[in-house]
């Protein structure tokens, strides 16, 4: 696990904790196992961050719009399927691209 990867993660994190109502009425009340979570709200999420922090659990989509934001930065993801998402479209920084691979991975392109 490289560096780099971390310092992102850390990244979405840090904004996750900043922003919390605004990110906790798109969470879907799952963990990163994708289950049903017992607590809801903003104390669920709180609880949800704390597991979105933790390197080898699974991230998704509210992470990505996060990192656009704080990274200030478009990111286009492209989906295996064919779709494609533009988070924070407005960034002005590069555009980043994503590929949502097969096995629940994202890789940069």
């Amino acid at each position: 696990m490289n560096h780099h990867h971390r310092s992102v993660r850390a990244a979405a994190v840090t904004h996750f904790r900043k922003h919390l109502e605004k990110y906790s009425m798109f969470w879907d009340t799952k963990d990163t196992n994708d289950q049903i979570m017992e607590k809801k709200g903003i104390e669920g999420f709180k609880d949800y961050v704390e597991e979105v922090s933790t390197v080898g659990n699974w991230a998704g989509n509210l992470e990505i719009a996060a990192l656009a934001t704080t990274l200030d930065r478009p990111i286009l993801l492209l989906h295996e399927y064919g779709q494609i998402y533009i988070f924070n479209p407005e960034g002005s920084k590069p555009v980043l691209y994503l590929d949502y691979q097969t096995c629940g991975r994202y890789e940069s392109l």
